[in-house]
Formats: C-alpha cells, structure tokens, sequence
C-alpha cells in the first residue's frame, strides 16, 4: 500500500480537485504536472479533466495518499455533484434530452424547444468560464496561494453568499471589472444570494435542504438546469404558458431570452449572459418556494411551487423583488461552510502577518520561480506595501 503523503493541506469547502492537488505540489516545491506523474503515476491529466471527471484509478490514488474518502474527492468534480455520472459524462443531443428535459418546472412536459447542441456538449461545461473563472474580490485576496473553488469554474453561480458580492472575471494579474466605467452601486438581489447558497450546500454538503424537500446534490443541480432550459423558450414556443417568462424577465429589467439566440444551450452563451440567465432562475425559483408563484410545470411542486392554468405567476408579490424585501435565509449548511472558508482565510492571512514562519513561507511561494533582482524587489516591496514583515 502506498503511504500517506507527510504533507497535504487538508481540502477547503467547495474547493476544486485541481486546486488542491496544486496546494500539495507546491508543499513539496513540485508542480502539479510533476506530482501527477512521478508520485501517482498519471500522465496528460489536465487541470480541466481533474475538476471535470478525474479518472476513477486517480481519485482512489489521491485518497489512499491523503486518508480523504473518496466521496469527497469526487465532490472536488463536476461529474461529482451532477446527478448520474454517466448522465454527466455522456455528451450529445441524445444526453442533452435526457439530462435538461427530464423534468419540466415551468413549462409543461414536452413544449417544444429546439436547440442546437453539439456531439461534444456536456451539462454545465463553458470553456470560457473554465479557463476565466468567476471569483468574490474579497475571497480572492485573502485566499491562500492557488486556491479556487469548483464553483468559480463552472457556471452555477453567480455570487459569493458570504460578502454578498457579484463575482467577476480573473485573469492572470487578477480581478477584471468587464465594465469599468459604470458605477458599481448594485446589490446582490436577496434571491440570487439565496440560490447561490444553496447551490454552494449542494457542493458542500451533498444535498439540499429547501423548505418542502430535501434533494441530491445532483438532483437540485440538475432541476436549476431545467429552468435556465425553459428561460430560452420563445414566446411562441410558450404560447399559453408565456406567463412566467415574461415575468421572470420584467423581473430582472432584461428583455426576454437577454436577447440570445433560443437555439443556443445555456453552455455555449457568454458567461455575461449566463450571469443574466442565473439570475432570472433564481427569482422564479425563489417565487415557487416562497412566494406561492404557481406554474405549469409537471415538476414546480419539487420547488414548494403549484401546478395552475393561469398564464401569469399568481400568489401575493409585485412582479419586481426589491432589494428590501425579507428572503427567508438560506440552508445553515451552506452558510456554515461558507463561514468555514473565511476562517480559514482569515487564519493563514493572520499567520503570514503576526509569525516570522507565515511571512517566510508566503514570501518562498510568491518568490516561486521568480530569480531575477528584479522581480524579488517587487515581491519584497508588495509585501511591505500590505504591512507584511520580510523575513528570508
């Protein structure tokens, strides 16, 4: 039996695979690629097959290096919290039918929605939102060196729950502003923060506790996916059953389908506009569980909604949710797990600013691969310029 690693920093709620096997790399001054390779044997595993499907002989590998179940690992991937592996990592027209339409919330089963998917497609895999995550500000500064979170790389989320901040772009120097001369007054709205809390439970803990039921992971993930289907229904299409699109849409200020094309799966849209789409989906399912929204959808009442004629949302709420309304607060699960990130975030920034051994270790890894004058003086005066001692 292989041995345990001596150094592994334990994995951080709702952190991808690839993140973590990355953090214990960089414990033994390694790169991920070597660590794969040369400790467990694995080549051409890329960082995007880690968080998407790790090869099952890998995960199991990982596991008896670390003593962390496999279960968890797997919950490091998408084909981890989706529900039906094999569902999951099937890809085409055929499994987009099977996966997106199993269920109908706020459409009736079997209204027509055409959609133009490639042989290549797989629920909730966008390129551009894998290789340019979506981070918090705040978590992003305090974060230990190359941490992420599986959900900044796929897209499921929208906001972090904990800073009540929208996310945004990362690139190599950092966070991107996507529209820096507009003024950054807006809120969170109440319902997003509450969707995306409970999405983060889903990954953090497996499942779901919602007012009427308690789901899967997979099954919650899977129902979300349903709705952001039936948001890129047209009007036409709708017909009869128009009613809660429309008024998702008012609801939000956008005009219906954000403009995208109806043909488009969400995974092939703009990560700007599957941002839009997200948040349509979390005022109607905010709606169905706790502002009696009634729909046509065979599946509504998985969400506490009810099944009903009428082609307009119906219970008591104005069409527009202010930033004032009361949102009955997420899953504590979520939350919780949320509030053990910033912990640990708050601990190792703590670490680094008040012990000689936390500066010294921050310091190796910023200096990592770094060997000219140059580079080590703007280290040094980056450190100093944030009230952190130099310590060689």
């Amino acid at each position: 039996m292989a041995a345990r690693w001596p150094l592994h920093p334990r994995p951080l709620p709702g952190e991808a695979l690839s993140s973590w096997l990355t953090r214990i790399a960089d414990a033994y001054e390694l790169s991920l690629h070597d660590l794969l390779l040369h400790d467990l044997g694995f080549d051409s595993v890329s960082d995007q097959q880690l968080d998407t499907e790790a090869p099952d002989e890998l995960v199991s590998a990982i596991s008896r290096r670390t003593g962390v179940e496999i279960s968890r690992i797997r919950r490091m991937t998408l084909s981890g919290i989706v529900l039906d592996i094999d569902q999951a990592t099937a890809t085409g027209p055929d499994q987009y039918e099977v996966y997106v339409r199993q269920h109908s919330v706020l459409l009736p089963r079997g209204c027509s929605r055409k959609k133009r998917v490639d042989s290549d497609w797989r629920p909730w895999f966008s390129g551009d939102r894998y290789n340019t995550p979506w981070a918090c500000p705040q978590c992003w500064d305090v974060r230990p060196r190359h941490f992420h979170k599986l959900l900044w790389r796929f897209p499921l989320t929208i906001s972090c729950p904990l800073h009540k901040e929208f996310l945004r772009p990362v690139n190599r120097i950092g966070i991107v502003d996507l529209n820096p001369s507009k003024p950054k007054s807006r809120q969170v709205p109440p319902f997003v923060l509450w969707l995306d809390a409970v999405t983060e439970q889903a990954v953090t803990d497996a499942r779901v506790e919602l007012p009427t039921v308690c789901l899967s992971a997979g099954s919650w993930i899977q129902v979300l996916r349903t709705v952001l289907d039936e948001l890129n229904t047209t009007v036409n299409d709708a017909g009869g059953e128009r009613g809660p699109l429309i008024e998702a849409w008012k609801a939000i200020g956008c005009q219906i389908r954000a403009g995208t094309s109806p043909v488009e799966p969400f995974e092939y849209l703009t990560t700007v506009n599957q941002s839009t789409y997200l948040e349509a989906a979390a005022f109607l399912i905010h709606g169905l569980l706790h502002r009696g929204f009634r729909t046509s959808g065979e599946h509504a009442v998985l969400l506490g909604g009810e099944m009903s004629s009428p082609t307009r949302l119906s219970g008591s709420h104005s069409s527009k949710v202010g930033d004032d309304d009361e949102v009955e607060p997420p899953p504590h699960r979520g939350t919780d797990a949320n509030r053990q990130l910033a912990e640990a975030l708050a601990e190792f920034d703590k670490w680094v600013r008040e012990t000689p051994e936390g500066a010294r270790e921050l310091r190796r890894n910023l200096l990592h691969g770094k060997t000219t004058a140059e580079d080590i003086a703007k280290v040094d005066q980056m450190l100093i310029a944030d009230g952190i001692a130099i310590v060689t």
